[in-house]
């Protein structure tokens, strides 16, 4: 699995899109935490990490669309299913390579609440599970593109379903649903929307339940992925 996780890593850093995306998304999430508090004049980074995941669900798809799909255009994923290597390895191999990818890119927007510690006094324990929750929030979207990167040769349409379900997703837990949707309905979709599990890690309580939902969501996407796999096989 390892030469699996080097060979992924190698292929994003040793991309020049791959490395911009990267480096435009800790630009980009910097400005938003900067005009919150310079423009603004919040001294919270609530704001920021409000607005993250909206970020996050582009950036996330980009830098993970072409794990599998690349695979299959470049005719490279027969010659991987071929070898001793399981479905399931494969799979989590391009998980982890893309976890770590993730982790470095919300590291660069670090810069900002490490700088404003310094003028005024910021909850550490808020500022940590906010990171925290933002983490698992990129490991959701890693898993769903895997999911259709497994299923689909066409980069771009990895990219647009993928970003596309947690954005539906997403909406779930939006106000603008009370206009068209019954109460009881909304009730059933609002727990589904990864946004609905992220509040709590902004407030700097660790929440089973929320952990549990972005568990569950990883591994049932990756075992999507791991059966479109199997069933080229």
């Amino acid at each position: 699995m390892k030469p699996l996780i080097k060979k992924e890593l190698g292929a994003i850093f040793n991309s020049p899109a791959g490395v911009g995306v990267i480096v435009l998304f800790g630009v980009v999430a910097s400005f938003l935490a900067v005009k919150d508090i310079f423009v603004v004049g919040s001294g919270s980074l609530r704001p920021f990490f409000a607005l993250l995941p909206w970020v996050l669900m582009v950036v996330v798809p980009a830098l993970s669309m072409r794990a599998l799909s690349e695979e299959r255009q470049s005719h490279t994923l027969e010659v991987l299913l071929s070898l001793p290597v399981s479905e399931e390895a494969i799979v989590i191999a391009k998980f982890l390579s893309l976890a770590a990818t993730s982790a470095i890119a919300l590291v660069l927007t670090s810069a900002v609440p490490v700088g404003l510690a310094f003028l005024i006094k910021l909850p550490l324990a808020e500022t940590l599970l906010s990171y925290a929750g933002m983490y698992l929030f990129s490991l959701t979207a890693v898993s769903v593109t895997l999911f259709f990167s497994a299923c689909f040769a066409n980069q771009i349409l990895v990219f647009l379903s993928a970003a596309f379900l947690l954005f539906f997703t997403m909406g779930f837990s939006l106000d603008l649903l009370s206009s068209f949707l019954p109460r009881s309905v909304q009730d059933i979709l609002y727990p589904l929307s990864p946004l609905a599990h992220l509040p709590l890690f902004q407030k700097g309580v660790l929440d089973a339940g929320d952990c549990i939902y972005f568990a569950a969501t990883i591994v049932l996407f990756l075992w999507y992925a791991v059966l479109s796999l199997k069933r080229r096989t």
